[in-house]
């Protein structure tokens, strides 16, 4: 068998002396020649289209190292360096200011500790008979520790100080004067303060001598003995305040012979101090004595807490965790615990032979981790004694009169100085010294990676336009167009002029390109160049852009939008979220407000009567405590509570106990959840559909002239807002560049690729065709022979016979 083009030839011989299958195989592949072409030409599609993408992948990396330097946010990298690391270690963040700052580790953040007064034999001993609670951070609050009945449900409780208690204070009155500079005080003259204080009358006596204002106030208060703090305002005046808080706490000047040199009239009624708001899971409680070891029943779904207070009360939150004790050993107590993620760990320490202490620990740092838990829920263990107090990590800036402290939570400071972090690992008794500086080595980085990026793709283009006279090869995008063009955008990107840098051209900062077409980066003229004028360094690659309209701010541009002047329009301007009331002087009955806002609670009590300026101010304060994006004023006699964020997808959640004639009318619906919304702001840019986020207006990804590009929009008018100015420097026009040239649809790089892929398709088609014709002609060939060689097998047989009778008939006449 013999074959052309993978197709088998079967051997045929006409009279045996003929070759047919060479004869069928020549012709065959005659016919076959066009394919042999066609399959030619295909591979060299194939090849050019290789080189293409090689191109296409350089440009890639073009873009990629081009977007890290675009935008102006790229350009904020600082560096921060530590004359002492092994305590403090620095780092500096994209808002970071430079400068210098020196202080002192005073001491480490520590977690609160504490441990059981006894201990008992071994770890299966029952030291527990019910549920018990743990929280920790409730000194924050006023809280010392926290105890439950039964009743209360496992799992999470949040227990919020949505009002703080306040003391009865006695400010200067219409009758008051401000204290001499100093006081002489006599025995038996001068020396009397006559007060009711909490219901009970007193009488203060002050120790004789001569007295500053300040030193005054300190010898009333310690003839209080404990049950007045005195102090002098501003003004020079006395201020008494009691030590216990709430409506419990009330104090009276009644009279005495210090009166005048206290600067003090007599009262006509006592001043009343103010109550303490406490919510457990939204049920809110009213504490009316706030005093150290007060004992406090908070009711809860479910059950009760028993709150002893530390002191008065003070707005925030705590989750107080219920936890089942399983069998009630030592050891089951301290899995059962560990597990519960309360935030507090608790250890079984074996301090001797068969002699097991239980220990608790905060899971976290600051003098708010205190662990709170009600020791009479540990049988046999006796008191849980302080093991390390909770201590805020403390720094001192400076050392001379008007050095000051800073402290934290945890070891790590990150307001002492914007954009700077600080971890603190020691303390030390010689101040350590941070300096932030801008990081021009990091940005002369990532400059040198963006022209290494363009040679490499400058090289590739060579590579694959190469002409070889000693072998007269040419590379497969010799010639090519699309490549030609792309480098002549490429290198125009890099030497072109940039209006809006004092430098005016990239070569001036180190990046430029040589007389062989190479991308040259100088980093000692970048660092040069950026030490005398950063601003003027960054304007040369980023995107920048300015309005007309001092309400609209360029924001960005896509990869692919080119630069340019474009018109605003806006159709709806972006709104906060925002609840308003009715209004009102004040509320008529008590209600209590909840505000719900990216998973955070808050909660006010007003008491019937309270004005909205109050209200407002009472749950500013909720707010602040919860660290809520919420701002509550009075607008018009109306309680109004507004997003700080714009946009459709900033809402919260408002619930009022009152609704009705005298109320806030914040709601319409009392006890019922009711949610606000704000809006995305509407409009289009250069006439062309653009979508809103808040306050910024992004052209649709699916435009072809300006994808992405994006405003913000501050202003609530509507209308025609002027134009935008868009000027892309060296990055953003290389990034332009690559992008135009490899996007995914429209790209130049991709539009090529298309195209010799759809070519190869067609010759693909076309060499099937072809090969089934030259199949097809093979076996009309040898269905001819064959029947040639048939009839002249059957020719040769006659031929056969006809000699043998031939041959006969001489035999036979020779006879």
């Amino acid at each position: 068998m013999a074959s052309i083009s993978g197709i088998a030839i079967p051997g045929l011989g006409i009279g045996n002396n003929l070759d047919v299958s060479s004869m069928i195989q020549q012709l065959v592949q005659v016919e076959n020649g066009p394919v042999q072409q066609l399959l030619a030409r295909q591979q060299t599609q194939r090849t050019q289209m290789a080189a293409i993408d090689a191109v296409a992948g350089r440009f890639s990396a073009v873009q990629t190292a081009a977007s890290a330097l675009a935008k102006a946010t790229a350009w904020s990298v600082f560096s921060a360096t530590s004359s002492n690391p092994a305590a403090v270690v620095a780092s500096a963040g994209s808002n970071a200011l430079t400068g210098s700052i020196s202080f002192t580790v005073d001491h480490l953040a520590a977690a609160g500790a504490v441990r059981s007064a006894n201990t008992v034999a071994s770890t299966s001993t029952t030291i527990a008979t019910g549920p018990m609670l743990l929280a920790k951070g409730g000194s924050a609050l006023g809280i010392a520790t926290l105890g439950s009945d039964s009743g209360l449900t496992a799992g999470a409780h949040t227990v919020t100080v949505t009002q703080a208690s306040a003391a009865a204070v006695r400010n200067s009155g219409a009758d008051d004067v401000p204290l001499a500079a100093t006081t002489t005080v006599t025995a038996g003259v001068n020396d009397a303060l006559q007060v009711v204080v909490d219901g009970q009358a007193r009488t203060l006596t002050l120790a004789a001598g001569t007295y500053t204002r300040t030193a005054l106030a300190a010898a009333l208060q310690s003839a209080a003995g404990g049950t007045v703090a005195a102090s002098v305002d501003g003004s020079g005046a006395l201020v008494l305040a009691t030590s216990r808080e709430g409506s419990h706490a009330s104090i009276q000047v009644t009279g005495g012979s210090a009166l005048t040199d206290l600067g003090l009239a007599t009262d006509v009624t006592a001043v009343t101090g103010v109550d303490g708001v406490v919510t457990v899971d939204g049920v809110a409680t009213t504490v009316t004595d706030a005093t150290p070891g007060a004992v406090v029943a908070l009711g809860a779904n479910g059950g009760t807490i028993t709150a002893t207070l530390s002191g008065g009360l003070r707005a925030g939150s705590i989750t107080a965790t219920q936890v089942a004790i399983g069998d009630g050993s030592l050891s089951g107590v301290v899995n059962a615990i560990n597990a519960a993620n309360a935030g507090v760990s608790a250890t079984a320490v074996k301090v001797g032979d068969s002699t097991y202490r239980l220990q608790l620990a905060s899971t976290t740092t600051g003098s708010a981790s205190d662990v709170n838990v009600d020791a009479h829920a540990f049988v046999g263990l006796g008191n849980l004694v302080v093991l390390t107090e909770p201590a805020d990590a403390q720094v001192t800036v400076g050392s001379g009169a008007g050095a000051f402290q800073v402290t934290s939570h945890s070891n790590s400071i990150t307001e002492l100085v914007p954009g700077l972090s600080l971890t603190l690992l020691a303390p030390t008794s010689t101040a350590v010294n941070v300096t932030v500086e801008r990081d021009a080595d990091h940005l002369a980085d990532m400059v040198q990676t963006l022209a290494t990026a363009a040679n490499d793709a400058l090289q590739m283009i060579r590579l694959q336009t190469s002409y070889d006279a000693s072998t007269k090869t040419a590379a497969p995008l010799l010639g090519n167009f699309t490549v030609r063009m792309q480098t002549d955008r490429l290198l125009r990107a890099i030497t072109g002029s940039v209006s809006t840098s004092a430098l005016g051209s990239a070569g001036l900062a180190g990046l430029a390109t040589d007389k062989d077409g190479d991308v040259t980066f100088d980093r000692a003229k970048f660092l040069a160049a950026y030490r005398v004028d950063p601003a003027a360094v960054m304007k040369l690659f980023v995107q920048q852009g300015s309005a007309t309209n001092g309400a609209v701010a360029f924001q960005r541009a896509g990869e692919r939008d080119a630069g340019g002047t474009y018109q605003v329009a806006i159709t709806q301007p972006a709104t906060q979220a925002t609840a308003t009331g009715t209004a009102a002087n004040g509320v008529s009955g008590a209600e209590t407000i909840d505000l719900l806002y990216a998973g955070a609670q808050a909660s006010y009590s007003a008491s019937a009567g309270e004005s909205m300026s109050s209200i407002a101010t009472g749950l500013t304060n909720a707010l602040r405590a919860q660290s809520m994006a919420l701002t509550v004023t009075v607008e018009n006699g109306a309680l109004a509570v507004r997003s700080d964020a714009f946009g459709s997808a900033t809402t919260f959640q408002v619930r009022s106990s009152a609704v009705g004639p005298g109320q806030t009318g914040i709601v319409s619906i009392a006890d019922t959840w009711q949610t606000f919304y704000g809006s995305d702001v509407h409009g289009t840019i250069d006439g062309r559909a653009a979508k809103g986020s808040g306050q910024f207006l992004t052209v649709d990804a699916s435009d072809t002239v300006i994808p992405g590009f994006t405003v913000a929009v501050a202003s609530a008018a509507t209308g025609d807002l002027g134009t935008v100015t868009y000027t892309p420097g060296v990055a953003a026009r290389l990034g332009f560049v690559a992008a135009n040239a490899t996007d995914g649809v429209t790209g130049a790089f991709t539009s090529a690729h298309v195209g010799l892929q759809s070519t190869i398709d067609d010759m693909a088609a076309q060499i099937t065709r072809l090969q089934r014709h030259v199949t097809d002609y093979q076996a009309t060939l040898q269905r001819q022979f064959a029947t040639l060689d048939s009839v002249m097998g059957s020719m040769r047989a006659r031929l056969n016979w006809l000699t043998q009778q031939l041959q006969i008939t001489s035999a036979n006449t020779s006879r």
